[in-house]
């Protein structure tokens, strides 16, 4: 009896700790935290994407795809999934998320809030990104805008 209950115990244990190893929302994750904090290379992109998404990388020439591919330089950034909207027959799924980050480069410092749709679809076992569509995008000025006019 004690090793029946030591057995189950262990077995629940194990399947508690177990975690789908690949979401959407993880896949998602990832990739935009790779894909702003360091330069990343056409396998990164053909590692998480395909459809629209990967023809428009492998589209571009080699500086484009350079100038595409490296990090963005803002502090701050934060994702947040909305919503996720997924269809089992199709094997896709719509994720709504804000990226929220500051530019730190730019004169005035600015706060941006950008709000997405990715379209997510589970390619031989692995979830990838087929297409990001913007939705609605925030900036607010850290200090406020001279306006006066230009004399001449």
């Amino acid at each position: 009896m004690k090793l029946n209950l030591i057995i189950l115990s262990i077995f629940l244990t194990l399947i508690a700790c177990v975690e789908e190893k690949e979401t959407p929302e993880k896949t998602l994750s990832i990739y935009l935290k790779e894909r702003t904090s360091s330069q990343v290379d056409l396998e990164f992109y053909q590692s998480y994407t395909a459809g629209k998404m990967l023809a428009s990388v492998e589209a571009l020439n080699e500086e484009e795809f350079n100038e595409y591919s490296r990090p963005i330089d803002v502090k701050k950034k934060k994702f947040k999934i909305m919503k996720k909207n997924c269809i089992e027959e199709d094997n896709s799924c719509f994720l709504t998320y804000i990226i929220s980050y500051d530019t730190p480069t730019e004169k005035p410092e600015t706060s941006a809030q950008v709000k997405k749709i990715a379209e997510m679809k589970k390619i031989e076992n692995s979830w990838k990104i087929v297409e990001v569509v913007n939705v609605k995008t925030f900036y607010e000025n850290k200090e406020s805008i001279d306006i006066t006019p230009e004399s001449n």
